[in-house]
């Protein structure tokens, strides 16, 4: 016991007591069926203060053990009798520990002889572990029989409950009184090896290692058992428990070490059990077997096997009534042994009924129990395989719950614990290919890595658990792009197919899996080698998988999509005919509704188009576009396909000429583009898809304005770009007609709306549940009098009416072709731009953004000059290419208001600046702003703040804590305070954070003099105050803000206007974060200005704000004044001026 915590003599004793019950019940049940008792309990009551446990070691001659027996009840002519019998008395042994112990002495073993009364005292070590004394036997529970003690036994009890020995003297005195001859030892004497002992030591070791699952513990267990059947009779009825014993122990050695022999150990031991049908033993029994059996075919495949397991199974459920302690884990290996023949077969009835039986088995079993996490464990995989069926999140999210639950549950060692893992693995990467949620992605890598490493490689699941994590690691490539996950995902795939046999029922799983790493693989290399294997191997698995394996159609699809593959590198035409007839019986196996469906579906398209491209057929063409067509409007299936589909249906119809069925291929996938960034999606993950889908929008705008529908072209830009603005926006739509007819659904649409908005440190499940209850409360609102359309994307009449102050021009920017889409309230028009090419506005971003960042060294110029050169041949090209035609066509006045939308690269550059050197310009021709979008135009406007002058929270940071000092920044601080309205200034220190925010919630107008950084994720952007190491103001948390007075934002700091190139058409940057918290009126800046130019346009602005009566809206035309004079003054320093730029009213 060395090493453990000593205990005190009271919780040893607790101990004892409960060990001596547990043993005392589990022997009693075993001499209802045997003559040969091992154990007898007596308790004169349940008030009794004490239990006392009498245990028969040898059988010769006497009458005590044969009293005893009789006073139980049982036959005491039919069981030998004992002379010697062991005695613990609890309670007087608890008296005699609370004295003074005496040579360290505190349990003390009696042994009475009965024929002459002699005694023997052991006594033991005072100081204990957790551990109890070899007499002590495996669990139990309550004793169920009563008796009084035989007379000899109570002499003796009596005597010693008379006993409170100070020592051990009195002790023997008082005993010699008594007529027992007393001798003591320093320890209990040696028990030999008889075959009672040798049962007792396999009951204690079984009860051990299935407690434990320990695989020392099983081995050990394991040797017991054998010792132990082979000192019984063959005749013994025990011999069926033993042998259940032994098929149960073989069985979890061979999960920790996976030799084959052990299995058919396994099912030899549980099937020798049925000559021995005993007490609970068939039930038992026929669980053993069943489990033997299905264990045995899943690592050899033999379908009789497979069977007979689920007879088994099944005929030990019934066999026991439900309250039966053993009905739950009978329940769940049926249920297992259902959910294998499913994949084996695919028969949706096992499915059903293994998830009906886990979840009563589930019902049945406690949380603590270390059943109830296997069920759990085995209901997430059931589950799991339901939602691959039906695509129905919320089933896969429950599996989730379940597999979280059970990997985290204390009881999980060894195989279970992998086991457990791989299965929550597989749920979370399936979570991840539906919603796209890289937080699953890398949850389900962990706990796939858990797996693979908590099981040795010869282990029979090694190569199943490589299979998840190496699906995972793909999944993972296909986001970041990263080679090295696409090799680790290759080499873990290869190495679990070649551990799977030919005829194994998973091995086209893994062929599959492999192929499809194979023909990915080959599309960074010219050498066709990876496609052949991946065919190669691909025939050979689906010639040996049965016509109704589940993953026949997956693995077709492969095969026929590696085949279109091969056949565009090599101009194989047979191959193409191949890879469409493949792919046509792959859909053909699939029902209707199947979420693979669509996946499917585009796989035949593109084998078709590829067919077209050889041999020109038009029914290929046309065939193709109806099935991406049926494939994007698939609805079990995940979003993520569908939009693929849609997007190679516009794809495929521009290459082949047909601009009319493309236009309406990218509209589809336009309008299932907001589902693809669903609200409940984390925003990282929600940009990623965005950005990844970049150029959509304006590919579908390109396309309905070559078809004649600029109207159309403008609700898909409203729709497809500023995605996550427009989630924004709705969480804060006026609730005014709502609220007077229901403003308790009102209230709930803001509340689930704030929270959706609060931040992405929910748990997804936490997210996607509030996203799913706002969908249901949206419908509900429009079912409201007069709100059918509430958030229902605008119409062309909608937009139309936000350019009642001054024509709206969206500026498309898309390989197709270029436009201005002109908005005003008279309608919407289109007018070409011939001279803005997608390629060229490419390269002339690419020279521009180093410029305004001082990146050109030159013999000649300074970096500034050189810099001031690019700038200005920019704005002239902007002018020539843009904003000359635009004026041309709109004429308006000088002091008109006009607002860009620039979309794609081109929101990197000074449109609202455009001109020619000492020429015409924007500036001269109209008043410029900018709007995101035109609905957060018309939200502005609609927000309705007031212009009335109130405080002005001033910013200023000289000294910013890690950056470069500012000294600027407190002279303009100091000028704005004295200009601004009712100024509260915060400088240096002051300017933290939470101070900030306060006080913006607090004023009307916001100054900020300060850095900023323009983040490679947008949202990360921020304004850098005193705290930014520990608590930055990002552009996300600024969002995020519902100010309600707000009317003015001067952000006079770099780039506070300016976002990446990826997700250009969402807008998210500082500026916009600003508009979106409640600012209707923003002045910003695309990059970094010079102090003196940055402080003279402020003072300017600021003039002509407070000139007489203190007014916001005059923002836009104060800062056109400003930017206008710099420029008068340094014509050639664009640098200086032409970063300004207003966002909004």
């Amino acid at each position: 016991m060395t090493g453990q915590a000593p205990v005190s003599c009271y919780q040893y004793l607790d101990r004892v007591r409960e060990s001596v019950r547990r043993a005392a019940e589990e022997q009693l049940r075993l001499t209802a069926m045997a003559p040969r008792p091992q154990v007898h309990l007596f308790v004169e009551g349940l008030r009794q203060p004490y239990v006392g446990c009498v245990e028969a070691r040898a059988f010769a001659s006497g009458t005590d053990a044969a009293t005893a027996i009789g006073a139980l009840g049982f036959a005491a002519a039919a069981l030998p009798a004992s002379h010697l019998l062991v005695v613990w008395e609890q309670v007087d042994l608890m008296a005699a520990l609370g004295e003074p112990l005496v040579g360290g002495s505190s349990l003390v073993v009696l042994e009475a002889t009965a024929g002459d009364h002699s005694l023997a005292w052991y006594p033991l070590p005072a100081v204990v572990g957790a551990g109890i004394g070899s007499p002590m036997r495996r669990q139990a529970a309550r004793a169920r029989h009563r008796a009084p003690l035989p007379a000899p036994i109570d002499t003796l009890l009596a005597t010693w409950r008379s006993i409170h020995p100070p020592d051990f003297a009195t002790t023997m005195a008082t005993f010699a009184d008594h007529g027992y001859a007393f001798t003591a030892a320093t320890s209990p004497p040696r028990v030999t090896h008889r075959p009672a002992d040798a049962l007792d030591i396999a009951r204690s070791a079984v009860g051990e290692a299935l407690a434990t699952l320990a695989p020392e513990s099983v081995d050990q267990a394991c040797r017991a058992v054998r010792d132990a059947l082979a000192v019984m009779p063959d005749h013994d009825p025990r011999r069926g428990l033993y042998l259940v014993d032994l098929s149960q122990l073989l069985q979890q050695r061979y999960e920790h070490g996976g030799d084959l022999a052990d299995v058919t150990a396994a099912v030899r031991a549980a099937r020798q059990a049925g000559r021995y049908p005993a007490g609970d033993t068939p039930a038992r029994r026929l669980d053993a077997l069943g489990t033997a059996l299905r264990i045995w075919y899943e690592a050899t495949g033999d379908r009789a096997s497979l069977d007979e397991s689920i007879a088994a199974s099944a005929a030990a459920v019934d066999v026991l009534p439900d309250h039966d302690d053993n009905a739950a884990t009978c329940l769940v290996n049926l249920a297992t042994v259902r959910h294998v023949r499913f994949r084996a077969t695919g028969d949706v009835d096992d499915l059903d009924q293994a998830i009906s039986d886990g979840r009563r088995a589930l019902g049945w079993l406690r949380p603590d129990d270390r059943r109830w996490a296997q069920a759990a464990m085995m209901l997430c995989n059931f589950l799991e395989a339901r939602y691959a069926l039906t695509g129905v999140l919320a089933v896969l999210d429950e599996a989730i719950t379940f597999g979280r639950a059970a990997a985290t549950a204390p009881q999980g060692v060894g195989w279970m614990l992998a086991a457990y893992h791989a299965n929550l693995a597989r749920t979370l990467d399936a979570r991840y290919r539906r919603t796209g949620e890289l937080q699953s992605l890398h949850e389900a890598i962990d706990a796939g890595r858990t797996a693979v490493a908590a099981v040795p490689p010869v282990h029979p699941e090694h190569a199943r658990y490589q299979l998840v994590l190496s699906e995972s690691l793909h999944a993972l490539f296909d986001r970041t792009g990263n080679l090295v996950d696409l090799d680790a995902a290759f080499e873990a795939s290869h190495e679990a197919t070649a551990a799977v046999p030919a005829d194994h029922p998973l091995r086209l799983n893994h062929v599959a899996s492999l192929a499809v790493l194979q023909t990915q693989r080959s599309r960074f290399t010219t050498d066709t080698s990876e496609l052949d294997d991946a065919v190669g191997l691909l025939r050979e698995a689906l010639s040996e998988a049965p016509s109704k394996h589940p993953q026949r159609p997956t693995a077709q699809a492969v095969l026929a999509d590696a085949l279109r593959l091969r056949a565009e590198q090599t101009g194989d035409t047979t191959a193409l005919n191949e890879a469409v007839d493949l792919a046509r019986l792959a859909l053909d196996s699939l029902s209707p509704d199947h979420p693979r469906r669509s996946t499917m579906l585009s796989i035949l398209a593109h084998a078709l188009d590829a067919r077209r491209t050889v041999n020109a057929d038009e029914r290929d063409f046309i065939e193709a576009i109806d099935v991406l067509r049926t494939a994007a409007a698939h609805r079990t299936a995940a979003v993520g396909p569908r939009l693929d589909a849609a997007r190679a249906w516009g794809d495929i119809a521009v290459a082949a000429g047909r601009t009319d069925l493309a236009a309406q291929g990218l509209e589809t996938a336009v309008r299932l583009l907001p589902l693809r960034a669903a609200r409940g999606l984390h925003r990282t993950d929600a940009q990623y898809w965005l950005g990844r889908l970049a150029g959509l929008a304006r590919d579908a705008a390109a396309l309905a304005v070559a078809g004649g529908s600029p109207q159309r072209a403008v609700e898909l830009l409203e729709l497809g770009r500023t995605v996550l603005t427009s989630q924004a926006l709705d969480g804060r739509t006026d609730l005014a007609e709502l609220r007077a007819h229901d403003p308790a659904l009102a209230d709930r649409f803001d509340l689930l709306s704030a929270r959706i908005e609060s931040g992405g440190e929910h748990a997804a499940e936490d997210r996607r549940r509030w996203a799913d209850e706002l969908d249901a409360v949206v419908a509900r609102i429009r079912r409201s009098p007069g709100l059918d359309r509430f958030l229902l994307p605008p119409v062309a009449a909608d937009l139309t009416a936000g350019a009642t102050a001054g024509p709206i021009v969206l500026v498309n920017v898309s390989p197709h072709r270029c436009d201005a889409l002109l908005v005003t309230p008279d309608g919407i028009r289109a007018l070409p731009l011939p001279d803005l090419t997608s390629d060229r506005l490419t390269e002339v971003v690419a020279r521009f953004l180093p410029a305004v960042r001082d990146d050109i060294p030159s013999m000649f110029r300074t970096r500034q000059e050189r810099g001031d050169t690019i700038i200005t041949d920019t704005l002239a090209w902007l002018w020539d290419a843009v904003a000359s035609p635009v004026l041309d066509a709109l004429a308006p006045a000088p002091d008109d208001r006009l607002w860009w939308v620039p979309t794609g690269p081109l929101t990197l550059l000074p449109l609202h600046a455009a001109g020619r050197p000492h020429g015409p310009s924007v500036l001269d021709q109209c008043i410029p702003s900018y709007t995101p979008s035109i609905r957060a135009l018309i939200h502005a406007r609609a927000a309705g703040t007031s212009t009335e002058p109130g405080r002005t929270l001033v910013v200023g940071m000289p000294n910013t804590p890690n950056e470069t000092d500012l000294p600027a920044a407190l002279r303009e601080a100091a000028l704005v305070a004295e200009q601004a309205p009712q100024a509260r200034t915060l400088i240096g220190p002051q300017a933290v954070s939470a101070a900030v925010i306060e006080a913006m919630e607090n004023s009307t107008w916001a100054h900020f003099a300060c850095h900023a950084t323009t983040a490679a994720n947008p949202s990360d952007s921020r304004l850098l105050l005193h705290d930014h190491v520990t608590e930055p103001l990002t552009a996300t948390g600024i969002s995020r803000l519902r100010l309600r007075s707000a009317s003015l934002a001067y952000l006079s700091a770099c780039d506070t206007a300016v976002t990446t190139t990826d997700l250009a058409d969402e807008v998210i940057h500082i500026a916009s974060a600003f508009h979106l918290a409640g600012y209707p009126r923003v002045i910003g800046t695309l990059w970094n200005v010079r102090d003196d130019a940055a402080a003279s346009i402020a003072h300017d602005v600021y003039a002509a704000l407070t000139a007489g009566r203190a007014d916001p809206s005059r923002a836009a035309r104060a800062l056109r004044q400003a930017v206008a004079r710099l420029r008068d003054e340094h014509p050639d320093r664009p640098s200086r001026w032409a970063s300004h730029v207003h966002l909004g009213l």
